[in-house]
């Protein structure tokens, strides 16, 4: 857990951020996880050391998430897909090869969340293309690192204000606005306003 300390347009940010907080509704899917990543681990001809190593976790961590034991982050989760040249998707759903595919929102999975309130839920993905619902508590911080080369994400604020910071450039959005930026660089949403920002995430990541 880290402290962020800043100011953003002048408004003063203290928050203490859990990058690698679990994600509370994982157990559903561990399984399916499981036995996805010892799949695409043989298809490579990956060790497990080579595997993780690829991907930046430790074997350790590997090993209990092969074993249906381990909680990862979304983080992890996201070094995983990329370690081993796959989408988010490809990680935690199931082959559906219908031509329409349709989700209840109840079924959308919180791959993310913080002490403060803030969540992230994954309501629908393709292998290199994802539809995400946010709330940022007040204060709050969600850091990310660059993702694949080529990606782009849209936001669009709901309500609330939000900062949006990619590399040293900060531009502040105010709910109905949309905005769209490079996901290849390193960002973060920041919310220096009183009340919770919600928005939209979509992140197209060329997988293949």
């Amino acid at each position: 857990m880290d402290e962020f300390t800043g100011r953003v347009h002048g408004i003063a940010l203290r928050t203490r951020v859990q990058y690698s907080a679990p994600m509370p509704e994982f157990d559903s899917t561990t399984r399916h996880l499981a036995r996805t990543l010892r799949r695409l681990r043989a298809e490579r001809g990956l060790s497990l050391e080579g595997a993780a190593e690829r991907a930046g976790i430790s074997r350790r961590l590997l090993v209990g998430l092969e074993g249906g034991t381990g909680n990862p982050s979304l983080g992890t989760l996201l070094r995983l897909a990329e370690g081993l040249g796959v989408g988010l998707a490809d990680l935690l759903e199931p082959d559906e090869r219908s031509v329409i595919q349709v989700r209840n929102d109840d079924e959308a999975r919180t791959l993310w969340s913080s002490d403060a309130g803030s969540s992230a839920r994954l309501l629908i993905a393709s292998p290199d293309l994802e539809l995400w619902a946010w709330e940022l508590a007040p204060g709050d911080v969600r850091a990310s690192d660059p993702h694949r080369a080529g990606t782009q994400e849209i936001v669009h604020l709901a309500r609330g204000r939000m900062v949006i910071v990619v590399d040293d450039h900060h531009e502040e959005v105010i709910g109905g606005q949309v905005a769209r930026f490079a996901g290849d660089r390193p960002h973060r949403f920041e919310n220096p306003g009183p009340d919770p920002a919600a928005f939209t995430l979509v992140v197209h990541e060329p997988v293949r």
